[in-house]
């Protein structure tokens, strides 16, 4: 009798033991690769994940669905969805468990749009009601990623040339205008309306710089950059990250590398260069200009219009 009621108590430990490392997958998961928070739900015997927001792009989801999985035999087996650099959404097969408290799921497949192997391991922390969703960084009051139709619009410029065609710039009232600075200009998302490319003027424009003038007005901003961003970034050379990304006296462009992810979005421009658009200034005249760059949500914007045009029909 001793021994039939021992064995219910181990069976019903290790009954409630597996039902408590089920319930592990549970709740809501921040990806520390990207910042995306994704939750977790049991239907039946299957667990769903579903993206709730994009630390990546800054967009909030109502629980698009991002992977699925079941437990088979002792681990647990299923598919997650991946987005390649053309925003073609795939499935790729996918084991997820708990390591340490933190989520882990592998991937390991290929992407039937450019047939490249897929292999890749991404970790997930917990992620809590009370935390907030990533913001975009802000220049002079003006913040990556947030809605155009937060800040007050003066005008709308043709940024582009008679080479690359119309390129919309939406001249905006900074929330922090800078003394130094005269002309604010953003560009956007179409499709969401986000902003990705803050760009700010000196008002030394309007003395038609020279190369040197230039030079001489953006180098005191350039030795701020490191100061500004060493909390959250390491800024690196752009031009020679590849190598070492050794900042010098002759950088201009700065990659904001993330410490926690090792991934850099952001690029600082400072360079002077002769106007692109006629919008902007005149010939044998340099442009003195600091702008904040986010790489993804220019990409997105680029993505959009590239499928809005294979979508063109002609009748006949």
């Amino acid at each position: 009798m001793i021994k039939k009621l021992l064995a219910i108590v181990v069976l019903g430990l290790f009954w409630s033991g597996n039902v408590y490392a089920e319930d592990k997958f549970l709740g809501k998961w921040i990806s520390q690769s990207t910042n995306s928070v994704f939750e977790i739900i049991k239907e039946e015997d299957e667990y769903k994940m579903y993206i709730l927001f994009s630390g990546r792009y800054f967009q909030e989801y109502k629980k698009k669905f991002a992977g699925s999985f079941k437990k088979k035999n002792v681990s647990y087996k299923g598919i997650t969805i991946f987005i390649d650099q053309d925003f073609n959404h795939y499935e790729v097969k996918s084991t997820y468990k708990i390591k340490k408290g933190s989520l882990v799921i592998k991937a390991k497949g290929q992407n039937p749009f450019n047939k490249k192997s897929v292999n890749a391991t991404t970790q997930y922390n917990k992620f809590d009601d009370g935390d907030r969703y990533t913001e975009g960084e802000i220049l002079f009051g003006i913040q990556i990623g947030d809605n155009i139709k937060n800040y007050k619009t003066l005008t709308k410029i043709n940024l582009g040339n008679d080479m690359v065609g119309y390129k919309e710039g939406v001249v905006i009232e900074s929330p922090e205008p800078h003394p130094d600075f005269e002309s604010y200009i953003v560009e956007t998302v179409k499709d969401t309306n986000q902003i990705y490319r803050i760009s700010a003027y000196l008002s030394s424009n309007r003395q038609k710089l020279s190369y040197g003038q230039c030079e001489a007005l953006m180098q005191p901003f350039r030795n701020y950059i490191v100061e500004k961003y060493k909390k959250n970034y390491i800024p690196m050379d752009e031009s020679n990250i590849n190598l070492n990304g050794s900042i010098t006296s002759n950088t201009t462009s700065f990659a904001l590398v993330d410490k926690k992810t090792n991934i850099y979005d952001y690029v600082v421009w400072t360079s002077c260069d002769e106007p692109f658009s006629n919008s902007i200034g005149d010939k044998n005249q340099y442009i003195a200009r600091i702008s904040l760059l986010h790489e993804g949500l220019m990409k997105l914007g680029w993505a959009n219009e590239r499928q809005k045009k294979n979508k063109k029909i002609k009748k006949f």
